[in-house]
């Protein structure tokens, strides 16, 4: 995932990662961020944010576009502003060309 990632990095505006997943949540929150990308979906990482990001509109999904719970350990997670957002950006990174 990651080297098609960095292939396809140039269809994004800017990428980054503060390599803590609150002030990434942060960012995300408060408009500083469009979208969040994460593999590893661990509980303590991801669970208050997800849920903040959803409850204050956003969209949040497993890479494969079903639900993202707390339980969940694989299958990556990706948030964007709503589902229509969130689904073209997954197009523009993870679809065949």
């Amino acid at each position: 995932m990651r080297r098609q990632l960095t292939q396809r990095r140039e269809r994004v505006a800017e990428a980054y990662t503060q390599r803590c997943s609150a002030h990434d949540y942060l960012d995300l929150l408060t408009g500083q961020a469009h979208f969040s990308l994460n593999k590893l979906i661990k509980p303590w990482d991801h669970a208050a944010g997800s849920f903040l990001h959803v409850e204050a509109g956003g969209y949040a999904a497993k890479l494969d576009d079903t639900p993202y719970a707390p339980t969940d350990r694989d299958g990556g997670l990706m948030m964007a502003p709503d589902a229509e957002s969130w689904r073209a950006l997954h197009s523009d990174l993870f679809d065949a060309d």
